[in-house]
């Protein structure tokens, strides 16, 4: 049984990580913010997953310029960045999703957390970011991140 603390990512999710950081590192950012946790996922997703969570025509293009990102990834950095309270908060979030649901941490669990964060010590609800008020600004809501990863 694996503990209450520990984070199981699926390696989707690890690399949707490993893209945030490299998002903040592009744009100067001095500690990954929650919006860099979604670039990062959204860079991952195929055209299919973009079109089932943002089906308004160019809602993703959008959605990328109100986070903050480019049209395109940002390349590999080779640098080390912390990780703000926001994004700890995110992932706490996306780690109560998946437990609730006995699974590991996907990308779409990440964008859960954006929506839903927890506080990483205490484990309760904390307010969400400007990242999440993009993410539903674009069409995003939590109700249809739970229809995607109910399972089938």
């Amino acid at each position: 049984m694996r503990s209450a603390s520990a984070y199981d990512f699926t390696d989707d999710a690890k690399f949707a990580i490993l893209q945030a950081r490299h998002e903040a590192l592009v744009v100067g950012a001095r500690e990954i913010l929650p919006s860099h946790l979604a670039l990062g996922v959204l860079r991952l997703l195929d055209a299919a997953e973009i079109g089932a969570l943002f089906p308004a025509p160019g809602s993703r293009e959008a959605l990328y310029g109100e986070l903050g990102g480019g049209p395109h990834p940002a390349p590999v950095i080779a640098q080390d960045i912390i990780y703000s309270d926001g994004a700890r908060q995110a992932l706490a979030g996306a780690r109560h999703s998946a437990e609730a649901g006995h699974a590991r941490i996907t990308p779409l669990h990440v964008l859960v957390g954006i929506l839903h964060p927890r506080d990483f010590l205490d484990r309760r609800d904390v307010p969400p970011s400007e990242a999440a008020d993009a993410l539903e600004h674009a069409g995003l809501t939590a109700a249809r991140l739970s229809e995607l990863l109910a399972p089938e």
